[in-house]
């Protein structure tokens, strides 16, 4: 199939997804308007895409960074193909809907992506569907997989901070700012050693933060 980008965009934000010929699709572009995108600066690698989506089932595990914390890298994920989009408009927003399947799993997943109008956010959530013969054990499916963080600077550990919701009871929107060193995310100089390392593995995670069950 021909490849192909579909394009979702407010006044203050551009979302591009692009479809390559193989049908695999990857979130190629959100940029704040107006701007312009950063200047690749690929070290070692050719591109910086990602699947859209990425699924774990029960038994399959990843295909590349061998880790249980790992999200990125899933079988499922490498698998999923391009089968149709769709965009809902309301008064201020608008939600591109992307499907994707797995042709051996049987999985069909939806990526939703929501932009909003004057404001430079992205809601992205994704939902996931068996339209296989045989039943299916979901452990993990990601909302939102962004690749290419690191490509735009030599030093892209000190352009970002992470905000992690420390929500109570009666405070709610309470924000905790970190950079990225102190989580242990920036170049540790691991890929194009020897042992042929993809990554550290490395990651950052939040659950059950504050007094609600779930965030």
């Amino acid at each position: 199939m021909p490849s192909q980008t579909i394009t979702l965009e407010s006044q203050a934000l551009r979302v591009k997804v692009l479809i390559d010929k193989d049908g695999a699709a990857f979130l190629q572009e959100v940029l704040p308007l107006p701007g312009t995108p950063p200047a690749p600066a690929f070290k070692n690698f050719s591109d910086s895409y990602v699947p859209l989506v990425e699924v774990r089932l029960a038994g399959a595990g990843t295909e590349r960074n061998k880790s249980s914390k790992s999200l990125v890298g899933s079988y499922v994920g490498a698998r999923l193909r391009y089968q149709s989009h769709g965009l809902d408009t309301a008064a201020d927003t608008q939600t591109l809907h992307v499907r994707l399947k797995d042709g051996i799993s049987g999985a069909l997943v939806t990526s939703h992506l929501t932009v909003y109008d004057g404001f430079p956010v992205l809601r992205a959530t994704a939902s996931i569907q068996n339209i296989g013969d045989k039943e299916l054990v979901v452990t993990q499916l990601t909302s939102l997989v962004l690749g290419g963080l690191s490509t735009g600077s030599e030093r892209w550990w000190h352009e970002y901070r992470l905000s992690v919701p420390n929500n109570s009871w009666f405070r709610e929107a309470q924000w905790v700012e970190h950079d990225l060193p102190s989580l242990g995310v920036d170049d540790c100089g691991v890929y194009g050693r020897p042992d042929e390392h993809w990554g550290s593995l490395g990651h950052y995670s939040v659950s059950n933060r504050g007094t609600f069950s779930t965030e």
